[in-house]
């Protein structure tokens, strides 16, 4: 465009900042997050990467299981308001256990 290379630039009027005050970061995100569809994706990736190592990490403590369960059955009923009841069994128990493989 046969223009100097280093053209001297020169101003007049007023330059006044566009915003003369120092932006606020919680403001400044929610704008970004409301705005910008790839940083909400990106947090949202961070959050499951966050569950995902939970998850692994589950795996290296120790497992607890607790069962309980009750039978009563083989009950006769000669009258209406009269059981006569056979015995009642009940069951339940506990087991923990390290992980099996780490």
């Amino acid at each position: 465009m046969n223009l100097p290379e280093d053209p001297t630039i020169e101003f007049s009027g007023d330059l006044a900042p566009v915003n003369p005050e120092t932006p606020d970061f919680k403001m400044t995100l929610q704008n970004a997050l409301e705005n910008r569809p790839d940083i909400e994706s990106l947090t949202l990736q961070l959050e499951m990467a966050e569950k995902d190592a939970d998850i692994a990490m589950g795996k290296y403590l120790p497992s607890v299981r607790l069962e309980a369960g009750f039978n009563d059955s083989n009950r006769d009923y000669d009258e209406l308001g009269s059981a006569e009841a056979s015995p009642m069994t009940g069951i339940s128990g506990t087991s923990t256990g390290p992980p099996a493989f780490l």
